[in-house]
């Protein structure tokens, strides 16, 4: 199987290799600061909320974000939202022991 310059099999942004996944929107390089990660996901917005506890070794998670960040780190003139599904897990006290972006995909459209 042939593999892109970003370690991906395609373009559809799935993860095999390398952590640096091509945009499925706009198909440039997403750069570390566009991803979701487990300090942003797990401590700041589930652990920070409080009184969560999470029952399940195995979880997967859908965040909501945006790709505003070109690939040198700069913003980007034409920011466009996406979906990173994440694959974590937690040991029995609720601590995350794994954290995985597995996939990004394009944001679906709200219909108005």
């Amino acid at each position: 199987m042939e593999r892109t310059k970003d370690g991906t099999d395609n373009t559809d942004g799935n993860f095999r290799e390398k952590k640096s996944p091509i945009c499925p929107v706009c198909g440039n390089l997403l750069h570390e600061r566009n991803l979701p990660d487990m300090e942003g996901i797990i401590y700041d917005n589930l652990y920070h909320q409080g009184r969560v506890r999470i029952g399940s070794p195995k979880v997967r998670l859908y965040c909501d974000f945006e790709h505003c960040f070109d690939e040198e780190g700069f913003t980007m003139d034409d920011p466009h939202d996406l979906v990173g599904v994440i694959d974590a897990a937690f040991d029995q006290s609720g601590e995350c022991i794994r954290f995985e972006v597995i996939e990004i995909r394009p944001a679906e459209k709200e219909v108005e």
